[in-house]
């Protein structure tokens, strides 16, 4: 499946083959566009130019991880060419995709990106009671954003390693960063009154443990849990938080790691088939995250349980 593909047409700005590390991540925010998380990273100099985008009513979201010294990076915005301002760590801005964008890079770099679609910020604004006009920091007037390099560096682990955070985190950490450039970036950042989220009602909070529980061996959307609990992702997730002091994500995977601990204990299956039971990618995996939050291995934990 080609990067278009996996991101519903909305092509990156480069390629795995001109790169030492490409990470391409489709968030799924239940709006069209292609939101998508991507992260480039290369060593050596002389990349040459970009893909030029389709224009699209969307915005790329960019963030530097390393440093772009003076004169490395010519720009061309609908063909006008500007000499894009040195660029370090923290260097953040926003491209309008309704414009066609291209730049010939000269220097090595390390980038990390979030597409997003005008009808996925609609839908996020609506959700959240806010009034978005446009999201406006172009690269003429780039920002030192330290607070979302930070949510960047955030994500480098689950993109480098998927099984690692898996959608679900994806999706709350891509919404917290949204969050966070509407409140800053937007235009029309005024917002109407907003309702304040109360915690999870007891029904919500059972269909959701059942809903874990059931699908446990599977991918979990944050989309998926707040169907259930007929709201909207974005309220949702506070309510979540609200009622339980975590994020979706941190109370799955405790759950996993709780359904893992009964199966070691009450059943003789191999480590392989319970890390598949309760949603790893693998043994490894499994052995691995267990270990962080058990602080011993699942195999050393049940021998010292079954003596």
């Amino acid at each position: 499946m080609s990067p278009a593909d996996i991101c519903d047409g909305g092509q990156p700005w480069t390629t795995p083959g001109q790169v030492d590390v490409f990470n391409l991540a489709p968030v799924c925010m239940g709006a069209p566009g292609g939101q998508y998380i991507n992260r480039a990273l290369r060593t050596a100099p002389g990349h040459g130019m970009t893909t030029a985008n389709a224009p699209a009513d969307a915005y790329l979201l960019v963030i530097q991880l390393g440093h772009y010294s003076s004169g490395a990076v010519d720009t061309w915005c609908d063909g006008r060419h500007f000499l894009s301002p040195p660029q370090g760590p923290g260097s953040f801005f926003i491209s309008d995709l309704h414009h066609v964008w291209e730049a010939d890079i000269r220097e090595p770099f390390h980038t990390l990106s979030m597409r997003v679609s005008r009808a996925a910020l609609d839908a996020f604004a609506d959700e959240n009671d806010m009034a978005v006009g446009a999201l406006r920091c172009p690269v003429s007037h780039q920002q030192c954003d330290m607070t979302f390099r930070g949510l960047a560096l955030a994500l480098l682990p689950a993109l480098t390693n998927p099984a690692e955070g898996g959608p679900l985190f994806l999706d709350y950490t891509f919404r917290t960063a949204l969050a966070y450039v509407v409140s800053r970036y937007g235009v029309s950042p005024t917002s109407r009154p907003r309702r304040a989220p109360c915690g999870l009602a007891p029904w919500q909070q059972r269909r959701v443990a059942t809903y874990v529980d059931e699908n446990l061996g599977e991918p979990i959307l944050l989309t998926d849990l707040a169907r259930e609990c007929s709201l909207s992702p974005s309220y949702f997730g506070k309510a979540f938080k609200s009622t339980h002091g975590c994020p979706p994500h941190k109370w799955v995977l405790k759950r996993r790691i709780e359904r893992a601990t009964e199966l070691l204990l009450g059943s003789k299956l191999p480590l392989a088939d319970i890390a598949l039971a309760v949603g790893f990618t693998d043994q490894s995996h499994f052995t691995r995250v267990f270990s962080r939050h058990m602080r011993t291995p699942p195999a050393a934990w049940r021998r010292a349980r079954m003596t």
